[in-house]
C-alpha cells in the first residue's frame, strides 16, 4: 500500500478509520484490486516508476460527507484527487497527480435534482452521466435535448468543468453551465450566481447573480468541489438537418476553415461544427459522398493524405433551416468548387432509431460508439489557435514533423 508523504502507518490507519466513521466501511477503498480501478490506463507513465499511485478511494454519498472527508484530510495533510464518474479521454483519467493522494469518487452523489422543461434546463450531481440525464427526458416525455460528448458515460459535471465539447447547439458545455454548489477546502458551501440568494427561482436561468462572476475558478482547478451544477437544455427544435461537407484534397483544409469562420460568427452555423479527416470516404457510422463506407482509415500504406470533412447541424423552423443549409452550400461551393455535400432531414416529433451516427451526435442522442477495431491508439492534442485556416496548415505541419 503507498501512503501519503509525511505520515506513519499508524497515522494513515487513523486516518481511513476516521473515513470510515464518515462513509462507511463499504465506501473506503484500500486493497490493490479495488486501487487498480483508479489508475489511468492511458497515461503515459502507466506500469513506471513515475506513475502516481493513489492510497486509497473514498466515496461519499452527500455533501455533509465531503466535509468530513475534507476535515480528515486537513488535519492530516493527505491530498485528495477528485473524480466524479466515467471517462474523460481527452483530458486524463482518474489518476491522482500526487503519490498517496486518496481519490475523492463522487460516483455515489448520482441525483437528477430538477428537470425544467419550461425553462430548458437541469440540475444535476456529479455522478450524474449525460446518457442518464437524456435518459430521464426521455422517461418523462419532455421535448427537450442534451448535448453531450461522445461517449455518453461521461459526467455532465465532469466534462463541463473540463471545458469539454458536444456537437450540437449547446456543444460548448462550460458557456451552458449556470450555477454552482461548491464545497471549498475548508468545508465551507458556497452557491454561485443567483444560489446565493436561497429564495431566487433563477439559479439555472441567470448566471451571474450579484457581484463577481467566479463560476470559472473551478473549471480546470482545485479551488473547490462541485457538488450541484445547472446546465441549460435546448427546446426540441420542429426541424433539424445534419449535413456533412466533403473535400478531397489535404490541402483544402485553409479554405474549409475560413469558409468557416464568417457562417459560424454569423450564427448560419450554430452548431459545434467540427472538421476531421475524410479517410477514403469512411465516416463512423454513417456514408460517405460515394455511397458507402470505404473501410480502414489511412487506406494503402503510403498513399497520400486524405481530404476532410465538415459535420454541420441545422436547427429551427424548417424554411430556416432550409435557407442556411443553402446558403452553406452556396459558400463552399464557391470557395472550393470540387466539395460535395451530404445531409438528412429531420423533423419533430424525432425517432432516434431512424437517425445515423452522425445525426445522433448533432442531436444530443447519446453515442456509445467503440473506436474502430483497426484504431489501437490515439495521441489528443488540444491545440487552441486562432480561427484562420493558414494557422491550422502551420500547426499541421509541424505536429506532422513531429509525430
Amino acid at each position: 500500500m503507498t501512503i501519503p508523504a509525511g505520515l506513519t502507518q499508524n497515522q494513515f490507519d487513523n486516518a481511513l478509520a476516521e473515513f470510515r466513521d464518515v462513509v462507511g466501511n463499504d465506501w473506503v477503498f484500500t486493497i490493490d484490486e479495488h486501487i487498480a480501478m483508479y489508475k489511468d490506463y492511458f497515461s503515459p507513465l502507466q506500469n513506471s516508476d513515475s506513475q502516481p499511485i493513489p492510497s486509497a478511494a473514498v466515496a461519499p454519498s452527500d455533501v455533509e460527507g465531503i466535509q468530513g472527508i475534507l476535515r480528515i484530510a486537513n488535519a492530516y495533510k493527505i491530498p485528495l484527487w477528485t473524480i466524479s464518474t466515467g471517462k474523460n479521454y481527452g483530458y486524463g483519467g482518474p489518476d491522482a497527480r500526487v503519490n498517496g493522494s486518496i481519490i475523492l469518487d463522487l460516483k455515489r452523489m448520482n441525483r437528477i435534482l430538477e428537470i425544467n422543461e419550461e425553462h430548458a434546463y437541469a440540475l444535476v450531481e456529479p455522478g450524474v452521466s449525460h446518457y442518464d440525464l437524456w435518459r430521464e427526458i426521455q422517461r418523462r416525455g419532455y421535448r427537450l435535448w442534451t448535448d453531450g460528448p461522445s461517449p455518453a458515460y461521461a459526467s455532465i459535471i465532469g466534462n463541463t468543468m473540463e471545458r469539454g465539447a458536444g456537437y450540437g447547439l449547446m456543444g460548448e458545455r462550460a458557456a451552458a453551465q449556470c450555477g454552482m454548489e461548491v464545497v471549498l477546502a475548508n468545508g465551507d458551501v458556497m452557491r454561485t450566481g443567483m444560489g446565493a440568494n436561497s429564495n431566487a427561482e433563477t439559479w439555472q436561468q441567470y448566471k451571474y447573480g450579484f457581484g463577481p462572476h467566479i463560476d470559472g475558478m473551478f473549471s480546470q482547478s482545485n479551488f473547490g468541489i462541485v457538488t450541484k451544477m445547472g446546465i441549460w437544455l435546448i427546446p426540441e427544435p420542429p426541424a433539424f438537418r445534419s449535413a456533412e461537407v466533403y473535400v478531397e484534397n489535404h490541402e483544402d483544409i485553409i479554405a474549409m476553415v475560413d469558409v468557416m469562420r464568417p457562417l459560424r460568427m454569423a450564427n448560419v452555423v450554430a452548431n459545434s461544427a467540427t472538421i476531421s479527416t475524410n479517410r477514403g470516404g469512411y465516416v463512423e457510422g454513417g456514408q460517405g459522398p460515394g455511397g458507402g463506407i470505404a473501410g480502414p482509415p489511412g487506406g494503402v500504406p503510403g498513399a497520400p493524405p486524405p481530404g476532410w470533412r465538415a459535420r454541420l447541424g441545422f436547427y429551427g423552423y424548417d424554411r430556416v433551416v432550409e435557407a442556411n443549409w443553402e446558403q452553406v452550400q452556396d459558400e463552399f461551393s464557391s470557395a472550393l468548387p470540387g466539395a460535395t455535400f451530404v445531409s438528412e432531414r429531420y423533423s419533430a416529433p424525432y425517432n432516434p432509431d431512424e437517425m445515423l451516427t452522425e445525426s445522433k451526435l448533432a442531436a444530443g442522442i447519446p453515442s456509445f460508439q467503440e473506436t474502430p477495431v483497426w484504431n489501437h491508439g490515439g495521441t489528443f492534442v488540444s491545440m487552441v489557435l486562432p480561427f484562420r485556416g493558414d494557422a491550422y496548415w502551420d500547426f499541421l505541419q509541424t505536429y506532422d514533423g513531429i509525430y
